[in-house]
């Protein structure tokens, strides 16, 4: 029997009507002993497995253990994120109490949008929050990924800027003493294809130097017709363990997205509600494939340095630079088009459109001391640090309505039941479609 620890509470993996035929039994237990003598020098042993928690530092920065910790905390492990094949934040987080994943819709992938105890939660990676424009907003790739904490309720003590329904928090794949090496090859429906490596390897006999590489390469087509989505990411790291008590870990990573997937949505009037023209098919794009592009950059490079100067004493030092660079381009509903009448034509949509160009640099820094002491019975571990953010870069948007006189920025309407791509779009320059952009 395996036990899985959340938010410091034991789950077991006992089924409903095993529960139920437990509790029935437990009577005739009791009543077919009663009346026994106790077995002198009896001892029974339980043996209880789960999954590690201490130390995993998200609620408190410190080594507290969840069942000591005064917030609510959901751990989900490795494990369970390879057993559940969740490639995603809103896959896995799924089946977490006060989360309501994928605001955008199943289909939509390119960006993590969530909501947590009523509030979009930030989404952090080591401790560290993870800042970009607007649109250009990072999306870690699960491969990298050994583990995430939900920390629910505020959190702003310990995080800085954070929101009042808490934060997500990916822990990063790092090298580990033991070696060891897995490649993962996949395919599915909507011609999938997913092929991801993982290599560990100490590279010498003391364990002083630890290396470890990950990597991987995915694509498939959306459900929307003209849509597909693919991305490759590669990310070396090496740490250096003169003793038990010192470690630096050196991790960087590349990551990019040569095109998101569909992004458009479709109206109310044909989907959820009843269209007098009929039903749209499931699988309508309203935007245009010829004239959208999604293409996402992002490097990182990371340290992390932990030194212990006695068992009351530590200090941690957290740093990332990530550079996050996007082009994007979209056309999404912007109404029914008027018929000569002026009533609307649920046949017809018109459209909106345009892009952002955006290029990011964000800086992190975490430090901090933690010390273990006692005054009397009370135990206590302080912790004392600065957490440092800073974000600069530029990001350009410029969109559109509609048909207009000026064939740059004009956007032709859709027939929703016969329709046509292509024809006269805007321009993929942004610099055409205002004259205050400069691009530098």
């Amino acid at each position: 029997m395996s036990f899985i620890r959340r938010s410091g509470t034991l789950l077991d993996g006992l089924s409903r009507p095993a529960l139920i035929t437990c509790a029935l039994a437990l009577p005739m237990i009791a009543a077919a002993h009663e009346g026994e003598e106790p077995e002198e020098g009896r001892g029974d042993t339980v043996v209880i497995t789960g999954v590690n928690t201490q130390g995993t530092g998200s609620g408190t920065k410190t080594d507290t253990p969840l069942m000591e910790t005064p917030q609510s905390i959901t751990v989900i492990d490795g494990e369970e994120l390879a057993l559940r094949n969740a490639q995603s934040i809103n896959q896995a987080l799924g089946y977490v109490a006060g989360v309501s994943p994928n605001q955008r819709g199943g289909m939509v992938t390119r960006y993590d949008q969530l909501i947590l105890r009523g509030f979009a939660p930030g989404v952090y990676q080591d401790g560290m929050r993870l800042l970009a424009g607007p649109y250009s907003m990072p999306q870690i790739d699960f491969n990298r990924v050994e583990r995430i904490d939900i920390v629910k309720g505020p959190a702003s003590v310990l995080y800085g800027n954070s929101t009042p329904g808490g934060l997500v928090n990916l822990v990063s794949k790092l090298p580990e003493a033991t070696a060891f090496g897995r490649v993962e090859l996949q395919a599915g429906n909507y011609d999938t294809l997913r092929a991801v490596a993982d290599l560990n390897q100490p590279l010498d006999r003391e364990g002083r130097l630890l290396f470890r590489v990950v990597g991987g390469w995915q694509k498939g087509d959306g459900l929307t017709e003209g849509t597909f989505s693919e991305r490759y990411h590669v990310s070396p790291m090496v740490t250096f363990a003169p003793t038990q008590q010192t470690s630096l870990t050196l991790l960087a990573a590349y990551q990019r997205s040569p095109s998101g997937g569909g992004y458009s949505g479709v109206p109310a009037y044909g989907s959820v509600l009843s269209n007098p023209f009929g039903e749209l098919p499931r699988d309508i794009n309203t935007g245009d494939p010829g004239y959208e592009r999604y293409d996402h950059k992002q490097k990182a490079i990371a340290a992390f340095f932990r030194h212990e100067f006695n068992d009351s004493l530590s200090f941690r030092s957290n740093f990332r630079f990530q550079n996050n660079q996007l082009s994007y381009r979209q056309l999404y509903v912007a109404g029914f088009a008027r018929t000569a009448a002026g009533n609307s034509d649920f046949s017809t949509i018109i459209r909106g459109g345009g892009g952002a160009d955006e290029d990011f640099d964000t800086l992190t820094l975490d430090n901090h001391f933690a010390a273990k002491f006692a005054t009397g019975p009370p135990q206590h571990n302080v912790l004392v640090g600065i957490d440092y953010q800073n974000i600069t870069g530029e990001n350009f948007q410029q969109f559109n309505t509609g048909v207009a006189s000026d064939p740059l920025k004009s956007i032709p309407n859709l027939s929703l039941f016969k329709p046509v791509y292509g024809g006269t779009m805007p321009s993929l320059d942004l610099t055409l479609l205002s004259a205050g952009y400069v691009n530098t």
